[in-house]
């Protein structure tokens, strides 16, 4: 994984995730769930210069390997973390980057900062849906209204004259539906 690495870099990052070098020398197929994390977190760490990807680090690991990697990280820079575990979340990262269907979002900050704030927004967005909701109500309320009226107006109107001034003249002219000239 770090050919360039010394055996003494290996073993100080071993050591900082509180792994016993007799892992070098065993198989890694033979080492524990946590052990095998570890030792691919410290050679990750090794070739420096890279930006890594961190895919879940803390599956498979009781509390005290998720103490240990969380403390291991936190002293790190230069990552990418994905992972469930809030309380790693909080204590490893200083910026969040949210991938959405169509943006990219990236806060300052750990993931219960960018929670509360997209809890805030969410909150905020469903209160204007509710005011638009209400609005387009109303709106369909009073166009029924005005049809009702339009309606009721249209078939109970005699038939009748409306008288238009025209300068000195007045004309008139029949208003119905029944006049077959209008």
């Amino acid at each position: 994984v770090c050919p360039d690495a010394q055996q003494w870099q290996i073993i100080r990052e071993l050591n900082l995730l509180d792994v016993e070098e007799d892992v070098l020398w065993r198989p890694f197929d033979t080492l524990s769930n946590g052990e095998q994390t570890k030792v691919l977190l410290a050679a990750l760490f090794l070739n420096e210069g890279h930006f890594l990807l961190i895919d879940e680090p803390t599956n498979h690991l009781d509390k005290e390997s998720r103490e240990q990697v969380k403390e291991y990280l936190n002293t790190k820079k230069g990552f990418i973390l994905v992972s469930h575990d809030r309380d790693l979340l909080d204590a490893c990262i200083d910026h969040v980057l949210v991938l959405n269907r169509c943006t990219i979002e990236v806060q300052s900050g750990n993931f219960s900062s960018w929670w509360e704030n997209k809890e805030k927004k969410d909150a905020f967005s469903q209160a204007e849906n509710e005011k638009h909701k209400k609005e387009i109500r109303k709106l369909n309320e009073a166009a029924a209204r005005a049809r009702d009226w339009a309606d009721k107006n249209a078939t109970s109107r005699p038939c009748g004259f409306l008288a238009v001034s025209a300068g000195s003249c007045a004309s008139a002219k029949k208003l119905c539906s029944c006049n077959p000239f209008y």
